[in-house]
């Protein structure tokens, strides 16, 4: 998390050399610089955002081992970075890199959490905002 260029060789890049997927050069300059993090979240951290309002961190492997998103239980709200099995695709729609998921249970066992929430909203890295039981549904297909 720290460093764009340890990211993008380890975790972007990991299938390159085997199949060659991934993506060629240098990370892109609005990758950011290195970054030196003050302090970690590991899930089960409650973050005061106003008075009466807070944000539970849960750790939701799956993505990664190390896997976070952040739970809004007065709204019922959910914000999670990325749910899907479809991979990266260029502005081309060609695949730039695969699904990142190592852990397929514990995945499948992350989708299986957010279902049971109890959730009016969940905003995503990747998906337009869902409503209602718009976000069951796509977690449901995910998970058959």
């Amino acid at each position: 998390m720290e460093d764009p260029r340890t990211l993008y060789d380890q975790r972007y890049n990991y299938l390159r050399k085997e199949h060659g997927l991934g993506f060629e050069g240098d990370p892109a300059p609005d990758a950011g610089k290195p970054s030196r993090i003050d302090f970690e979240f590991v899930g089960g951290e409650r973050v005061a955002v106003d008075t009466g309002w807070n944000l539970q961190v849960l750790h939701v492997p799956g993505h990664s081992r190390g896997h976070l998103a952040l739970h809004d239980a007065s709204h019922k709200a959910a914000f999670v970075r990325r749910y899907s099995w479809t991979g990266c695709p260029n502005a081309n729609r060609t695949m730039a890199i695969p699904v990142t998921y190592f852990y397929v249970d514990i995945y499948l066992s992350t989708l299986r959490y957010f279902e049971a929430l109890p959730l009016d909203a969940l905003y995503s890295g990747h998906w337009p905002t869902m409503h209602g039981e718009d976000h069951g549904g796509l977690l449901r297909c995910l998970i058959e």
